[in-house]
């Protein structure tokens, strides 16, 4: 069935918002499990690293490179957040989309996570070049970087079904009945019990 224009750009807009927010909780959901990784593992990961750069600071890099740039510090930390919500807000607004006005579903939410975790961090990362092989990290950061994409899945279907509610139209008020002024009036008919209104002079 073709959707109305305007229900799908509705649609975008929540899902695109929803997906910040699952990309805020996922951040605070992997600085959490980061810092109770041991040195070792932090090492590893940081040596499995391609130039030390995780994959959104590796994309920018790769960006300013090819214009004969070279970005560090904050002239580089601002745009790679800027990539990395990018990668929460459009799989969110793609997910709005595909699940149109269907309730909360946990499970839905973390079917999201999980794909961006498989696709993004496990295939494309890698095949990119933005991320070493998986075999060069600790099992802890695939770990934490499975938990962390699906506490996003679950917070973007979460935040995307409130927002769903949110806007929902509000159910009309029913009109109470006029009543039937010919029960009380016996000597009125029913064409007599409403005077007319009077003719304007």
């Amino acid at each position: 069935m073709e959707r109305d224009p305007a229900s799908v750009v509705s649609a975008i807009l929540k899902g695109a918002i929803a997906g910040a927010i699952g990309v805020w909780v996922l951040d605070r959901v992997s600085t959490a499990l980061y810092e109770r990784e041991g040195e070792a593992e932090r090492e590893r990961e940081a040596h499995a690293r391609p130039g030390g750069l995780d994959p959104t600071r590796n994309v920018v890099t790769r960006v300013a490179a090819a214009r004969g740039m070279t970005l560090t510090g904050d002239a580089l930390d601002r745009p790679a957040l800027g990539v990395h919500y990018a990668l929460g807000v459009v799989p969110g607004a793609l997910y709005a989309l595909a699940r149109g006005g269907r309730g909360v579903s946990p499970l839905a939410g973390a079917a999201l996570g999980l794909a961006l975790f498989v696709v993004n961090d496990e295939v494309l990362n890698t095949a990119m070049r933005l991320a070493g092989p998986p075999r060069a990290y600790p099992w802890q950061a695939h770990a934490r970087g499975l938990v962390a994409h699906l506490a996003y899945g679950i917070a973007t279907d979460a935040a995307l079904g409130l927002a769903q509610r949110l806007s929902a139209p509000c159910v009309e008020a029913r009109v109470a009945p006029m009543p039937d002024v010919s029960e009380e009036r016996p000597d009125l008919t029913p064409d007599m019990a409403i005077p007319p209104a009077p003719l304007a002079s």
